[in-house]
């Protein structure tokens, strides 16, 4: 890398840094020191010391604002840095109890209920020494990786394999965006046919959260209730006449998921009938046939202590359940333990939210969640040492009827950007991965590479430079591979995917956009029959009809790869071989939170409309604004606006305005407590309201 593209990234890192940090500030005060601008300095600075030094202070200063941002999101903790090198062979053999970094002793007395599925714990101590040898052998130079993961963002397929992510209609009331049918999503506003519930982020203080109720009819609307707490709150769920809200506590070193479940029978007046706990930081959720699957990250900061002095007792670094100890033959080994921390998997019956149905632990740092009608996958990333390829390890986990099952676990190469990258289909399940390997350089010049994760996650690689391809993997019910693709687009990686039966769409970008085509009706031998090179990158992929397919991402300049404004493109993708960017439409200097959630996106094909939320300077190039668009597509004139409002409140940033509609009249929410309602036939305002 020269020192031109060292400027490259450093000025990329910072960019996608300032975003996150606009996203947290919705929450948290960001402290002075890790404002982007004083990292840039601090960047500057470090290319004054020497190649020693420089390696040092720059994993520090950027770890330093990428983990501010996990903190308050994830609370991540040092361990989970404590990447294992991945195993010579892409795949290793499943009846492998832990990984080679795991030693004899420490296999000794793990239970394997069958060749293939994960084992379980016999006791504390065990766990404790699959923990501190993973976190040893973990701890090289060249695995003090910093990440920042994502917030929930997962992606999952219907029954038939067609990944619609389609707002589905319940008689005319728009839903979450979600990828699977009947497996629903939680998030910060839910509608049924009487209400609007959404969060209220106005207090500037965020010490205080409120969930507000609003009765509505046409453009009549009035506050029926709401439910107030301390703290943070994250999404949450509504559910007949139970509404479920997830809430992070901090307690000394230890962070806690707490889940609420209050009755609001009475909107005026909802009740809370009951709270669970499960330490660790929220990761995702989902909810489907009668059950609620709660996943949090937990990092075992009492490690370090119980290394120290091993008199300790071994169980303190173990996560807790309604504050009691997750039970060792609860907790789940995978086939290579990559990192000394927990992923808590637990399930609630609706129907008896007094405690949790059933629970695991698995020894894991997956970032990536995916669940289709039967499984949950878990996508756990293992950066390479030099001159390897980083790869994936995936832990399969059934659910049937709330009871989780450690299935399976399998390694693919590369690394998964998005739970969209992951679809099961008729039994097998498909990913996308970009493959990066890490070589260390010897100029002082080329010390470092800081690698922007699609969809906005950050890595902070060891000191050197990684080159990219990527490839498409199939891997069976025992997460075999049986066909894969390799070696595509080198020097890219993969920006967004998509799935629709035997077919698989995904793009990639460096500095052109190749959309790629893949025919998957013989999974042993998938095939590109495909590729379409355009400006720009879509972010997110969605399937507005059998034959067309959405694109919402960046149109970029060419030439400097200057990012020019949101670009909407709609693909004919008729013939798979010959795929066609039929039409678009690029909106300049304007940013969406749909280029990295999906449950941002209001959409439905059938009433012709796609909305989203904007900021910038779309209308002006001389003031920052804020609002929400809807954009309908009619196949011979192209993408046409239809509403456009413009949000008087003095920003919380980029994801304040949501759009919701019940029957024919669309609401527009800002989050700060303004609610807009258009007639979506005459697309003229008909009311408002300012709760606060």
């Amino acid at each position: 890398m020269n020192k031109k593209e060292d400027q490259y990234w450093e000025e990329d890192y910072l960019d996608m840094l300032e975003r996150a940090m606009k996203e947290e500030a919705e929450y948290v005060e960001i402290p002075e020191s890790v404002l982007p601008e004083n990292m840039l300095e601090k960047l500057k600075n470090v290319q004054q010391t020497d190649s020693k030094k420089k390696k040092i202070q720059l994993t520090r200063i950027l770890g330093v604002a990428a983990c501010f941002i996990g903190v308050v999101g994830l609370s991540l903790s040092a361990v989970y840095f404590a990447k294992e090198r991945p195993a010579e062979q892409g795949i290793k053999n499943t009846e492998a109890i832990v990984s080679e970094a795991v030693s004899q002793e420490v296999n000794e007395g793990i239970e394997k209920e069958s060749k293939q599925i994960p084992v379980s714990a016999k006791s504390y101590d065990q766990v404790y020494q699959v923990l501190k040898q993973v976190y040893e052998n973990g701890m090289s130079e060249s695995a003090r990786i910093f990440e920042m993961y994502d917030y929930a963002m997962t992606a999952d397929t219907v029954e038939d394999g067609v990944s619609t992510g389609t707002a589905e209609l319940n008689g005319s009331i728009s839903k979450t965006n979600t990828q699977v049918e009947d497996i629903d999503e939680a998030d910060v506003i839910k509608v049924d046919g009487n209400y609007i519930y959404y969060y209220n982020c106005s207090d500037a203080s965020y010490e205080t959260y409120s969930i507000d109720i609003i009765k509505v009819n046409g453009s009549e609307m009035e506050k029926a209730g709401e439910i107030q707490g301390s703290g943070q709150c994250n999404d949450f769920y509504v559910t007949g006449n139970q509404l479920i809200l997830f809430q992070t506590v901090y307690d000394n070193d230890n962070t806690i998921t707490k889940i609420l479940f209050y009755d609001i029978t009475n909107r005026e007046n909802p009740v809370l009938t009951h709270t669970l706990t499960q330490d660790g930081a929220l990761s995702t959720s989902r909810l489907t046939g009668g059950y609620l699957y709660t996943i949090s990250q937990y990092a075992p900061y009492q490690l370090y202590r119980i290394m120290e002095d091993e008199s300790e007792n071994v169980e303190d670094c173990v996560p807790s359940i309604n504050n009691a100890k997750v039970e060792p033959e609860r907790i789940i080994i995978p086939e290579n333990p990559d990192a000394a921390g927990f992923l808590v998997v637990t399930a609630v019956s609706l129907e008896d939210t007094a405690d949790f149905k059933d629970y695991k632990a698995v020894i894991s740092s997956g970032d990536q969640f995916y669940m289709s009608k039967e499984n949950l996958y878990i996508a756990d990333t293992c950066y390479a040492e030099e001159g390897e390829k980083d790869s994936t390890q995936i832990t399969k986990l059934s659910y049937a009827d709330g009871t989780i099952i450690g299935e399976v676990t399998g390694k693919i190469d590369g690394h998964i950007g998005d739970t969209f990258a992951m679809d099961e289909y008729e039994g097998n399940l498909r990913v996308v991965t970009t493959v990066s390997i890490y070589e260390e350089v010897d100029s002082e010049e080329e010390q470092y590479m800081v690698r922007m994760e699609p969809y906005a996650g950050i890595s902070i690689l060891p000191i050197g430079q990684t080159s990219t391809t990527n490839a498409l993997f199939v891997m069976d019910a025992n997460l075999n591979v049986i066909g894969k693709i390799e070696n595509l687009a080198e020097g890219e990686r993969v920006y967004s995917a998509r799935f629709f039966g035997d077919t698989g769409y995904f793009v990639t970008f460096r500095q052109v956009d190749p959309l790629f085509s893949v025919d998957l009706s013989n999974p042993e031998k998938p095939v590109i029959v495909g590729e379409l090179k355009i400006t720009g990158f879509s972010e997110y992929l969605h399937f507005w009809s059998d034959n067309l397919l959405l694109g919402i991402g960046n149109e970029v300049d060419p030439e400097t790869n200057a990012t020019i404004g949101l670009k909407l493109s709609m693909f004919d993708i008729s013939d798979p071989e010959n795929v066609v960017e039929k039409d678009k439409i690029v909106l300049e200097n304007c940013y969406s939170q749909a280029l990295y959630n999906h449950k941002a996106v209001l959409i439905d094909p059938k009433k012709n409309i796609l909305g989203f939320d904007w900021s910038g300077n779309y209308i002006t190039t001389d003031d920052y604004k804020n609002g929400y668009l809807i954009y309908g597509y009619d196949e011979d004139q192209g993408f046409t606006e239809r509403i456009k409002s413009v949000s008087d409140s003095e920003c919380n940033y980029f994801y304040n305005n949501r759009g919701v509609y019940i029957g024919n009249t669309l609401y527009i929410v800002d989050l700060n407590g303004v609610i807009t309602a258009y007639d979506l036939t005459t697309r003229e305002q008909t009311g408002q309201i300012k709760v606060n």
